[in-house]
């Protein structure tokens, strides 16, 4: 009979469910927890340097609502929120581990790659005590039931290896990204209320026989507006120009026709609107095409030029950067910079 009870209780301890302690959804409580955004397909330069970046998503920005903390302990009062990337539990082998590409996530500006990593994202709940009482652990003044926060991120891939066949074709699937939950790890039994981001549409990846080059004027890519007057920056903008070239590598054959995108990526996030950077000093940055009469929308692709088979092609695009007042802010005195970078994407 001891024997009994013995193993009785051991196969309790084996079989028991792990208590999850978070349940997150998109905006607001009771909101989606599956997301999915269809990329279409893209072109990769077969001269690509190996490591290199060779695709990029547009930018994801979403506001992630969590509540729901459980499991209070007097060692864990309080429960930390994380982003889970590129889960090994949720994704093909063929994604995580392929010859050719290593996929990876931009996360508020950071790059990772590889498997089951916990980014934490500032972002708290307090649980209910054994006596039902919620202690403001989190902030030290109120307790924390529920917590939203934005999440931005990329997801990008690096070239490992050119295919022997470039016909290749290469078909990974829906990938899982990103899963928000708590410090413990993510949440995979059915029900789980966590939410997820995932990216479909990577079945027709091509090689592309060219690629092109790109430069910048001025050489020193540095666009500099000198010393500006505050006063003056009350009503009046201030605007440097540059201008953006792309030239096709005809030497290396470039037998296909493609499209080539740009897009000016602010590595901090600081968007006024699509098509104001914050400067963070009172002043706002707006880039103007002058070729094509739009405005440039940060963190977002826009189509640059269509190369054309067998031609040989240069193309310049005339830039007009314009800082002007925030509406809402006064204009601080002193030196100020910001670093916007250009990307591309061939498709």
């Amino acid at each position: 009979m001891r024997t009994f009870a013995l193993l009785f209780t051991l196969l309790i301890a084996l079989f028991s469910a792990p208590s999850w302690a978070v349940d997150c959804y998109q905006r607001v409580h009771g909101g989606p927890t599956d997301y999915t955004v269809t990329l279409p397909p893209f072109m990769v330069p077969v001269d690509a340097p190996l490591g290199s970046k060779i695709w990029e998503s547009r930018d994801i920005n979403i506001t992630v609502y969590c509540d729901n903390a459980q499991s209070w302990s007097s060692v864990h009062p309080s429960e930390s929120l994380f982003a889970w990337l590129m889960l090994s539990a949720t994704n093909n082998a063929d994604v995580l581990d392929n010859p050719y590409f290593t996929f990876g996530v931009t996360y508020n500006g950071v790059d990772y790659t590889g498997a089951d990593i916990g980014i934490p994202t500032g972002a708290c709940l307090d649980k209910k005590n054994s006596g039902g009482v919620f202690e403001p652990i989190c902030n030290g003044v109120t307790p924390q039931l529920n917590t939203s926060f934005n999440a931005r991120f990329r997801l990008f891939i690096q070239l490992k290896a050119i295919p022997a066949d470039l016909d290749e074709h290469l078909d990974f699937g829906e990938i899982n990204v990103v899963q928000f939950d708590g410090q413990g790890g993510a949440n995979l039994m059915d029900g789980a209320k966590n939410l997820r981001f995932n990216i479909d549409g990577l079945d027709n990846i091509t090689f592309l026989d060219c690629s092109v080059d790109i430069s910048l004027e001025p050489q020193n890519q540095v666009v500099d507006f000198g010393v500006l007057s505050r006063r003056e920056l009350q009503n009046t903008p201030a605007t440097q120009s540059f201008r953006l070239s792309a030239t096709k590598d005809l030497a290396a054959g470039c037998t296909q026709t493609f499209e080539v995108e740009t897009s000016f990526y602010d590595n901090d996030g600081a968007l006024y609107d699509a098509t104001h950077l914050d400067m963070g000093n009172g002043l706002l940055l707006r880039i103007a095409d002058d070729t094509t009469h739009n405005d440039a929308r940060f963190n977002e692709y826009q189509a640059f030029e269509t190369f054309v088979a067998g031609m040989e092609e240069s193309f310049t695009h005339d830039y007009t950067a314009e800082l002007t007042k925030n509406p809402s802010q006064e204009i601080a005195v002193g030196p100020f910079s910001k670093t916007v970078t250009i990307k591309i994407n061939y498709h």
